[in-house]
């Protein structure tokens, strides 16, 4: 029974970290396009 909560929390971590992964990297792509649209 505890390897299943003990999945789950991994589980939700892992999601977390890709979540914010993609943000950071999204919100980076953002400031740089705006960034050389702005130049033109």
């Amino acid at each position: 029974m505890k390897i299943r909560g003990f999945t789950k929390k991994i589980f939700v971590y892992f999601m977390i970290v890709i979540i914010v992964s993609l943000g950071s990297v999204g919100i980076f792509s953002y400031v740089i396009t705006s960034g050389e649209l702005m130049k033109w």
